[in-house]
């Protein structure tokens, strides 16, 4: 091992090249930093979703009752469409898939899910509706 000298007042071991405690300190907060920028992308964030209500035809329907179940509380949203056949639900957590299904006048149409895999902070999903006239 080279021992670098640079001033007598201080111990020579405590200069010298690739010291251990020197190298374990710096390899501890190398870790510790590395660990801090990737634990930043793990953390949930609040999602939404919205979409359109349409038939068979892709006209929209207004007044549909669409339904959005979180598939771990099995707890259920609902939402009237507007006059345009859109919905709209915030406040959804990211580590959560949810089942989305409209339903008019006693037809259902059917489920979608919105997957915690999907990365959009804003998903777009539209549901159709088989009416039969």
């Amino acid at each position: 091992m080279e021992v670098i000298a640079l001033s007598s007042n201080r111990p020579a071991h405590k200069l010298s090249r690739g010291n251990p405690r020197h190298l374990l300190r710096l390899l501890s907060w190398m870790t510790v930093l590395f660990l801090l920028r990737f634990s930043a992308f793990a953390q949930p964030y609040v999602r939404s979703v919205s979409g359109t209500v349409v038939d068979g035809s892709g006209e929209p329907i207004p007044s549909a009752v669409v339904q959005l179940k979180n598939t771990v509380t099995l707890q259920i949203r609902s939402y009237i469409s507007d006059q345009d056949g859109n919905y709209h639900f915030q406040g959804l957590s990211s580590e959560i898939d949810y089942e989305l299904r409209a339903s008019h006048r006693g037809i259902i149409g059917k489920t979608r899910m919105s997957s915690r895999f999907d990365s959009r902070r804003e998903a777009n999903i539209d549901l159709r509706i088989q009416i039969k006239e």
